[in-house]
Formats: C-alpha cells, sequence, structure tokens
C-alpha cells in the first residue's frame, strides 16, 4: 500500500488520505488534489461510494442486490447499474479462469463455516439453496426492461462476489475520483489496490505487498505508473477449522497441505478486479501452473508455496523496487 501522506504538497498540489472499514476490510485513499477543500470533498466522496456499494453487493446486509438475487429463487430482482456491471464481471471471471474462480460456491463457502461476517460484528448471511449441479454461467439472466436491469439465478444458483467485489470496488471508486477531479488516486481495498493518475512520488505508486515467508525482511515493493496489484491468501479470512478459497472441483478449501499448493498470490494487472480474480484463480491452480496461467495472458505476479519459498514471474521483476 501507498505510504501515507498526510499534509504534503507536490509540485503545487496537495496530497491528503483516509482510512476506513467497508466490505469487510480496511479501505485506505490518497488523493492529490489542487488544494485542501477539494481533497477533502473528494474523500469524503471516496467513503460515501463504497458505502453504496457495500449496500448492493454483501451478503451480509439483507436488503443488498446480491441478497435479494440469492433469496430469490429464480424470481427476477431489479439491480442497480453497479450490480450490473459486478455480476457481468462475475461472469466473465468464470469463463476467462475456466471456472478456477467461481462466484457460484457461496454454498459450500458457508459449508466450510463462513456463515457470518468476519468484520467483528458476527452478522449472518441470508440462508441460500444448495443447487442441485454446480451452476454455471447460463444460470444467470440478465434484462433490460424500459431502462431498468432486471437479473434471475436459475437451477438454484446463488452468487458471491468474494474478492472480486472489492476488487471492483476499487477500481470504480479510483476511476470516479479521476472523473471528479483527482489528480491522481489509490485505493487499496483490503489489499486490492487501484492507482490512476499522477503520483506523490516521482518514480509512480509506491505499493507494500504481504509476505509471508520472511516477514521479519519486510514486505516486497513494487512501484506502478497507473495500474492495480491485488493479493490473495489463505490467511486473509480464517475460521477455526478452515478459510475461504473454495477449490470448485471439491467444494471445500482447497488443501493446504498438498505438495503443489499455494498459500498467497500476488497479480499485477490494469484493473484490480482482474488482478484479484486471477490472484484467486492462480491459488486454485497450484504452484506448477499459476506461472504458466498469468504469462499465457501477459499479466504478472509473485507467489508463496506451503514451504514459503517466494516465486515470480519473469514480468514481475519490472515493477520490483
Amino acid at each position: 500500500m501507498a505510504p501515507g501522506s498526510g499534509g504534503a504538497v507536490v509540485e503545487g498540489h496537495v496530497v491528503r488520505d483516509d482510512r476506513f472499514f467497508a466490505m469487510g476490510n480496511t479501505t485506505h485513499v490518497v488523493v492529490l488534489a489542487t488544494n485542501d477543500d477539494q481533497a477533502e470533498e473528494l474523500l469524503a466522496r471516496a467513503r460515501n461510494f463504497a458505502v453504496t456499494l457495500e449496500r448492493s453487493w454483501s451478503r451480509f446486509v439483507p436488503t443488498s442486490d446480491v441478497a435479494r438475487l440469492n433469496t430469490a429463487r429464480g424470481r427476477a430482482v431489479r439491480i442497480s447499474p453497479d450490480t450490473e456491471v459486478l455480476i457481468r464481471h462475475l461472469v466473465a471471471a468464470f469463463d476467462a479462469t475456466d471456472g478456477l474462480f467461481n462466484p457460484f460456491v457461496l454454498p459450500a463457502l458457508v459449508n466450510a463455516g463462513y456463515r457470518a461476517s468476519l468484520a467483528g460484528d458476527g452478522t449472518k448471511a441470508c440462508e441460500v439453496d444448495v443447487a442441485l449441479s454446480m451452476p454455471a454461467t447460463s444460470n444467470v439472466l440478465l434484462e433490460s426492461v424500459d431502462g431498468e436491469t432486471w437479473c434471475r439465478l436459475l437451477a438454484g444458483a446463488s452468487i458471491d462476489p468474494g474478492g472480486l467485489g472489492k476488487g471492483l470496488a476499487a477500481d470504480i471508486i479510483a476511476e470516479r475520483l479521476i472523473l471528479e477531479g483527482a489528480r491522481g488516486v489509490l485505493v487499496s481495498m483490503g489489499g486490492d489496490v487501484r492507482c490512476a493518475g499522477t503520483s506523490p512520488h516521482p518514480d509512480g505508486w509506491v505499493i507494500d505487498i504481504e509476505t509471508l515467508s520472511h516477514p521479519a525482511l519486510g514486505n516486497t515493493t513494487v512501484v506502478l505508473k497507473s495500474g492495480a496489484i491485488a493479493t490473495s491468501s489463505t490467511h486473509a479470512k480464517r475460521w477455526h477449522n478452515g478459510h475461504h478459497i473454495i477449490d470448485p472441483a471439491t467444494s471445500k478449501p482447497i488443501d493446504e497441505g498438498a505438495p503443489d499448493a499455494l498459500r498467497l498470490s500476488s497479480v499485477l494487472a490494469s484493473t484490480a478486479v482482474w488482478a484479484e480474480v486471477f490472484a484467486t484463480a492462480t491459488l486454485v491452480a497450484g504452484a506448477s501452473t499459476a506461472g504458466l496461467m498469468l504469462e499465457a495472458r501477459g499479466l504478472a505476479g509473485r507467489f508463496e508455496g506451503v514451504n514459503g519459498e517466494p516465486i515470480h514471474t519473469r514480468a514481475f521483476e519490472r515493477y520490483e523496487r
């Protein structure tokens, strides 16, 4: 994540940052603005955007679009434009990863123990049905009627935005702040980082990413002119008997004891949503194919296996500081 900036001035512009809790994660927003008033307004807007997206997408908010879809039992539900964008990304992510990123594993996630929010409030998610077979993207129907979008989930399907939701939220917030006048912006939502525009640092946006292998030696640092990096880990959301990364092939959390298992994956991409998609997909795929998956798509990444050994693609070296 970018360093705090609390009051710095860069080439006649001010740099301000804010931290708050959203979507079950700590969010850090850094803006480069013309003056203090604009910076404060942009940071306030970032909070409002995050609240609005969480109210639409959280499975722990009974009135959210996602919760209403998951309990509609196949009936059509009117959804917001932001939720339509979310669902289209969920479908595209499933297809782009051959199902390794799977938004339909919510029943398996609940069965594994992730029934209540891990944000500390203990809020429980709405009950979901178990599909007769693993759903596919054909079970998601979107339709536009008189300028409004409606969605149906068929055959017992339910969806969980998972990490894709926070990555997409980081993208949306960053892009909207740029449109509203920010000279530069960084949004980090639970480790999914999107940056755009002018950076306070002359080399670019300086971002520390998590390491599990040698934390005493410090984090790995990358520098981006723009773009995104996302980190997914089996250590991010845990409970007494499991973690949140589900293997669609088994409908259980990925086996951390398998020789090929990864415990952490960081991926660089143009947007945080796709960085997150492939960070999760590579965790599911395992060490032997993770790098090949990224290189085939022109992406860069860093991984840690169960033995703590760091692995990275060749392209990752261009960003490492």
